[in-house]
C-alpha cells in the first residue's frame, strides 16, 4: 500500500512541476514575443 501511495504522490508532484514549468514557459514566451504596448498609456498619462 504504502509503495502504490508514494508512486502515485511522486506522479502527482511531476504533474504539477511540469504544469506549473510549461505555464511559465508560455507567460516567457508571450512577455518576449510581444511588444510592451501595454506600458505606454502608462507613462504618457
Amino acid at each position: 500500500m504504502l509503495g502504490t501511495c508514494a508512486l502515485i504522490m511522486r506522479h502527482l508532484a511531476g504533474l504539477v512541476l511540469l504544469q506549473s514549468d510549461f505555464l511559465a514557459g508560455i507567460l516567457f514566451l508571450r512577455k518576449s514575443l510581444t511588444p510592451p504596448t501595454n506600458f505606454l498609456p502608462q507613462t504618457l498619462a
